[in-house]
């Protein structure tokens, strides 16, 4: 399983921890899709890094005002065919709390996670999707690339963001629990648990994701806390995971829920 991530000049902190996170716990750097990265940039970083011909449009907005951020699809379709075997995509913003391997998901041609109960009690989820498209994993089989392509043809809706493009087409009105399984366009779709693999609280997740300190203007106490947690993970290895394995434990006891 290779891990991918995409990123811009305006995620150049976020792209320096995360290829040092993912390193630390797969034992390799990500592969780093530009999308607007500066010779500088790309410098600063020891990822594998791939230019892709991007359209700009990609930072456009939809008409309720979300990124439509469609490049997705391109950069995991061409590291399925690059690096001829199953693709994680994760968000830059994300960190990694535990060594996460293929064998640790569901065997499915493609793995989402819906939106963690917290996100659920925002409107958001009406206007943006029933997921949240931090984190994927596409098979490398026809099945999955068949399903890539037609969210890929969905994102040319300048209505839908990747994520409402793709939370229609693989869960359309369903919230999608974890444990469940979909059929789509052919191929079978695994939902996993949020609080555990899409973390935006930062509390319990094997990955954390701190949503928008790219882009946010008020982002000030969400970058310390994710500078804090990059920090006590890289420094205290398996220490700096106590309060986060605590957790954990509690809400798989069903002691606390989110």
């Amino acid at each position: 399983m290779i891990i991918i991530t995409c990123g811009d000049s305006n995620f150049l902190f976020a792209l320096e921890e995360i290829e040092k996170n993912i390193r630390l716990f797969s034992g390799a750097y990500p592969v780093i899709y530009d999308v607007g990265l500066t010779e500088r940039d790309r410098q600063k970083l020891k990822s594998n890094i791939v230019k892709l011909d991007f359209e700009s449009s990609f930072r456009s907005k939809t008409d309720e005002g979300y990124i439509r951020t469609h490049h997705k699809p391109a950069a995991i379709r061409h590291a399925l065919k690059k690096f001829n075997q199953p693709v994680l995509y994760l968000d830059a913003d994300m960190l990694i709390t535990k060594k996460i391997s293929y064998q640790s998901l569901p065997l499915a041609d493609v793995v989402i996670t819906p939106r963690h109960p917290k996100e659920m009690k925002r409107e958001s989820h009406i206007k943006n999707g029933l997921l949240n498209a931090g984190f994927l994993l596409f098979n490398n089989n026809d099945k999955s690339l068949g399903l890539l392509n037609k969210w890929a043809e969905e994102c040319g809706d300048t209505r839908k963001s990747d994520q409402k493009a793709l939370s229609d087409l693989t869960l359309g009105s369903n919230e999608g629990k974890a444990g469940q399984y979909y059929k789509v366009e052919g191929a079978e779709v695994a939902c996993i648990d949020p609080v555990l693999w899409n973390d935006v609280t930062g509390r319990t997740g094997y990955i954390l994701h701190f949503k928008g300190i790219g882009r946010n203007s008020d982002k000030t106490r969400k970058i310390a806390k994710w500078r804090s947690t990059a920090h006590r993970l890289r420094k205290y290895g398996a220490l700096g995971q106590l309060q986060l394995r605590a957790r954990r434990l509690l809400y798989s006891s069903g002691i606390i829920e989110y």
